[in-house]
């Protein structure tokens, strides 16, 4: 890594605090939705899942790339900076929208399932394109072979950084309920 590329970390830090607080409050608003849902038609709580899972299903239909491959998926944007199902850097930044939108419906409609997996893959391939287009844009100004990292390097960066600020939101959270349900024991 070369000093003249903390700048662009900085800017990917930055765009990581976006993707996140916009994850975040589409979860908060898929929850209330399905909540709104529930309510307005009567339907079960059971079924709330299945209509997440459904919604998900649709948009896979359009991005499979969104569906869980295992690591595979994470594997390939780190060793190409690409996606095998999304292979340019505007496709895989819709992968990225398709995969926080998809996981924030599931996890709003109460579907079980963490953030873990999604988390690496929104990491890896937002770090992907971010590093491209930098890339793109630094190499076409400054002549020469590699005046930036490879987009798999930013895709690193990128995912550890998501891991960090949503399990570190959640642990918040926990502990913040852990306090609450002691003082009301108390």
């Amino acid at each position: 890594m070369l000093l003249a590329e903390l700048p662009l970390y900085l800017i990917l830090g930055m765009l990581c605090g976006v993707i996140s607080v916009a994850m975040t409050r589409l979860v908060a608003w898929f929850t209330k939705l399905f909540k709104i849902i529930q309510d307005k038609f009567g339907i079960p709580t059971v079924v709330c899942p299945a209509l997440g899972g459904f919604g998900a299903g649709i948009i896979a239909l359009k991005y499979p790339g969104i569906l869980y491959w295992g690591f595979t998926n994470v594997e390939e944007i780190l060793r190409t900076g690409k996606s095998a199902s999304a292979p340019g850097i505007w496709l895989l930044t819709q992968l990225v929208v398709a995969k926080v939108i998809a996981t924030a419906l599931c996890k709003g409609s109460g579907l079980v399932g963490g953030l873990y997996a999604p988390s690496l893959m929104i990491g890896a391939a937002a770090g992907a394109v971010f590093g491209g287009f930098s890339a793109e844009v630094i190499n076409s100004a400054i002549p020469g072979n590699a005046a930036v990292a490879q987009p798999p390097a930013y895709a690193l960066v990128r995912q550890l950084y998501c891991k960090y600020v949503w399990f570190g939101k959640e642990s918040e959270k926990k502990e913040k309920r852990g306090k609450e349900k002691e003082s009301k024991v108390i």
